[in-house]
């Protein structure tokens, strides 16, 4: 059971928290699993007085009113990292790689968490992380595709688009690309009867400037949270009195003295969605600060790794995943007339690319499922279904049929 240690340490570091959050509870439990990182080792190497990775970043985007900053900056992140191994600096482009917003929510959040506005405790943002880790993120153009939020009125908040076999197909497909936590830029520390963090700015700077940007979870002042920003600086200080956020920063600039910070309240918030914090105001911190890299890892997960990560997540989080069609293809074809026929007509129609009947009936019995619950995927939504993504279930089947190793 490859995942049981991973899920034993998870139920080992859960801890409760009252904070009102604007998606990040705050858990003493977490900082033992943030000490555990390597730290960024001293080096004498000169800094360059500024890094930015804001080239590489998406369009900034509007988590809204839910609870949804660590998934968003964990997306925001996966992205970066994406488009900095593949020199992507187009912004349109890069956004056509953006990874899903809204995935790792959906995935780990809370069983009474039914709109999406109760954030993650400690808990589900280490089994997030940890996921990102093992399987990556989905696009979003495989989750959301622009259907639903933060594109749409329409939230997957209790139910998945569509079913159970497009989530595991999304979670495949993102597994050719992870992206890990790398350094926890930060010691934990007692000062007077208040445990907080110290920031280690050279290591943040470090970790800039190598290309990898860094989570900023922490308390801020309720005031951090207006739209208005002057000279495009904020303040977090008020942290007694504050609410927990995720946000990424994305460079530091020594001559401003200050780290740049892309936050997920859209583009008329701050200057464009970004703001400027004082290093000397992230010095101590109520939260961490976390570095991030990734890689394309080549390899596709298992099916039967991905149901087991899956059912042990619902069990560790006393929940069932609930799906926008709930039925399986095969209860679908069960419910159509003339079956035998258009799988006859399956077989007829791609007769040529097989040698042999088993495949070719192998080959149906994948294929016209798939295609069936697409059908019914996009009567749904009002979409037409493409020839694009009708040539990409071919493919899928066919080589699941002739070459099942590519797949498991």
């Amino acid at each position: 059971m490859k995942n049981k240690i991973f899920i034993t340490i998870c139920l080992f570091l859960f801890a409760n928290n009252t904070l009102f959050a604007q998606g990040w509870h705050e858990g003493e439990e977490t900082y033992k699993w943030l000490s555990e990182l390597p730290k960024k080792e001293k080096s004498r190497s000169i800094l360059p007085i500024s890094a930015s990775l804001e080239y590489f970043t998406p369009n900034v985007i509007d988590q809204g009113q839910t609870g949804m900053c660590v998934s968003f900056a964990l997306s925001t992140i996966h992205t970066i990292i994406y488009a900095r191994n593949n020199n992507i600096t187009d912004k349109e482009t890069i956004d056509k790689y953006r990874s899903s917003p809204s995935f790792l929510y959906y995935l780990m959040k809370n069983s009474n968490d039914e709109d999406c506005k109760a954030g993650f405790y400690p808990t589900n943002t280490l089994l997030a992380m940890g996921f990102m880790t093992k399987y990556g993120i989905p696009y979003s153009s495989d989750v959301e595709d622009n259907q639903y939020h933060p594109f749409s009125n329409n939230m997957i908040c209790e139910k998945y688009p569509y079913n159970n076999n497009d989530l595991i197909n999304d979670i495949k497909k993102a597994s050719n690309y992870r992206t890990i936590p790398s350094v926890s830029c930060g010691e934990r520390k007692t000062i007077g009867r208040n445990e907080v963090t110290l920031v280690d700015h050279k290591a943040v700077k470090s970790e800039l400037a190598a290309g990898n940007p860094c989570l900023l979870s922490a308390v801020f002042s309720r005031d951090f949270f207006s739209k208005e920003k002057e000279n495009c600086t904020s303040n977090p200080e008020g942290q007694s009195d504050g609410v927990g956020h995720a946000m990424v920063i994305v460079g530091y600039d020594d001559a401003k003295q200050s780290y740049k910070i892309m936050n997920s309240y859209g583009n008329d918030w701050g200057c464009d969605g970004y703001t400027w914090i004082k290093y000397s105001e992230l010095t101590v911190l109520d939260g961490y600060i976390l570095s991030f890299n990734g890689s394309d890892s080549r390899k596709k997960a298992k099916t039967d790794d991905i149901v087991e990560f899956l059912e042990e997540i619902e069990s560790l989080l006393d929940k069932d995943f609930s799906y926008r069609i709930q039925e399986n293809s095969e209860e679908l074809i069960e419910n159509v007339n003339e079956t035998e026929q258009l799988l006859e007509m399956c077989q007829e129609e791609n007769r040529e690319f097989f040698s042999n009947n088993d495949d070719l009936g192998k080959f149906c019995e994948c294929y016209y499922p798939m295609i069936l619950v697409e059908f019914m995927i996009d009567l749904q939504i009002g979409k037409e279904t493409t020839d694009e993504r009708i040539n990409e279930i071919w493919a899928e089947c066919y080589i699941n049929v002739l070459l099942p190793s590519t797949q498991e």
